[in-house]
C-alpha cells in the first residue's frame, strides 16, 4: 500500500509541474473479474476501433498454474486452461457467464507483493 501512496503523490506533483507522469499501477483482477469487465466492454454497443480482447496473461494462466503443480497434473492443468480461454472467448464476443469460468481459483487475486516479471 505505501508503494501506491508514494507512486499517487509522485504523480501529483508530475501533473502540478505539466509533466506526463510514468507511472503504470499494477491492477490484478481475479480471473473471473478479469473476464466480467472483459465481457461488460464488449456488451457495450459502443463503437470500437478494434477488437478488445484479453490482455491479462497472469489471469489467464494463473489457475493452470495453480493445478500443474508438476507432470502428474499436466492434464487437469491443461483442461483449467482451456477452460479460461473458452471463457475470455465468450467475454471477447460479450456472451460470457461467471459460471463457466475454471475452478475456484478462477475468483482469487493475483495479487503477490513481491512477484517479479
Amino acid at each position: 500500500m505505501e508503494n501506491a501512496n508514494v507512486l499517487a503523490h509522485y504523480a501529483s506533483i508530475c501533473q502540478q509541474n505539466g509533466i506526463v507522469p510514468i507511472v503504470e499501477p499494477e491492477i490484478l483482477p481475479s480471473e473471473k473479474e478479469a473476464s466480467i469487465n472483459l465481457n461488460a466492454i464488449n456488451k457495450c454497443p459502443l463503437l470500437k476501433p478494434s477488437a478488445l480482447t484479453f490482455p491479462y496473461g497472469r489471469a489467464l494462466q494463473a489457475s493452470a498454474l495453480k493445478t500443474w503443480g508438476g507432470k502428474e497434473n499436466l492434464k487437469a492443468a491443461q483442461d483449467d486452461y482451456v477452460k479460461g480461454a473458452l471463457a475470455n472467448n465468450l467475454a471477447c464476443q460479450g456472451k460470457y457467464t461467471p459460471s463457466g469460468q475454471a475452478g475456484a481459483a478462477a475468483s482469487q487475486s493475483l495479487f503477490s507483493s513481491n512477484h517479479a516479471y
